[in-house]
């Protein structure tokens, strides 16, 4: 089993997030909590189910932000004993590059970096310091229907679980905000990190929903399209905005 630490469960926060921000009235700060389950055999014919627990808080400039994130994760591989810990952390920084304008995305250029605080002995990460970044943009294509597009260059840290230095990954996507609803569908990809093994490629629904000006609740179906990713996963959480 090859557990990355990422699904659309980590997904979902940022895109929660993410369409806070297409909101005229942009929080100063957000935290978000999910939960998700996933459960693939990833080519081998031994299931594995994972789940995955995150927590992001991010802080919002008006040139940027800055976000982390703490997780908790459990994995039961078929005929072993599970295991279960700390995930890794995730820190990620991001400067708005561009407004959206008439015919100009929305353009956010982002910087990450993947702390090693889960136990690579126990499978649950791959014991490596990664960084990297790309582009993060979307456009509103014709309210209420808005485009997104991202693309990221990460390099992995020297691991017994990797054989790859560089790793790309990316998405596509569409969504439509319908009163209090936002719903959105992606395209999910990113290289294979070991020789010998399919790259992630996955298709999701990504939907939120307006409890009040304060509160979002969301979640995610995904379907992997190759071995790569899980054979499904889904999610959900909740979202806290802060304003001053």
């Amino acid at each position: 089993m090859r557990w990355t630490g990422r699904t659309a469960a980590a997904t979902m926060g940022a895109m929660l997030l993410l369409s806070a921000g297409l909101a005229a009235e942009s929080p100063t700060w957000k935290a978000a909590g999910s939960v998700s389950f996933s459960e693939g055999d990833y080519g081998t014919g031994e299931k594995s189910r994972i789940v995955y627990a995150p927590v992001i808080l991010r802080r919002n400039f008006p040139e940027g932000y800055v976000e982390g994130t703490l997780s908790a994760v459990r994995i039961a591989n078929e005929g072993e004993d599970p295991a279960s810990g700390m995930g890794d952390t995730l820190l990620r920084a991001g400067y708005h590059a561009t407004e959206e304008a008439d015919w100009l995305p929305g353009v956010d250029l982002v910087a990450k970096i993947k702390v090693p605080t889960a136990s690579e002995s126990n499978g649950l990460g791959t014991g490596a310091l990664d960084g990297g970044g790309g582009a993060e943009a979307y456009k509103w294509l014709r309210y209420p229907w808005v485009g997104f597009l991202d693309a990221y260059l990460i390099f992995i840290g020297p691991s017994s679980r990797t054989d790859e230095s560089v790793r790309w990954a990316g998405d596509i996507g569409v969504g439509r905000q319908t009163g209090d609803w936002f719903h959105s569908v992606f395209l999910d990809g990113r290289t294979a990190i070991r020789d010998g093994e399919d790259d992630f490629v996955a298709t999701y629904y990504y939907g939120s929903y307006r409890i009040s000006r304060d509160w979002r609740g969301f979640g995610t179906l995904e379907a992997g399209l190759t071995d790569g990713a899980p054979d499904y996963a889904v999610s959900v959480g909740i979202c806290r905005y802060i304003f001053n």
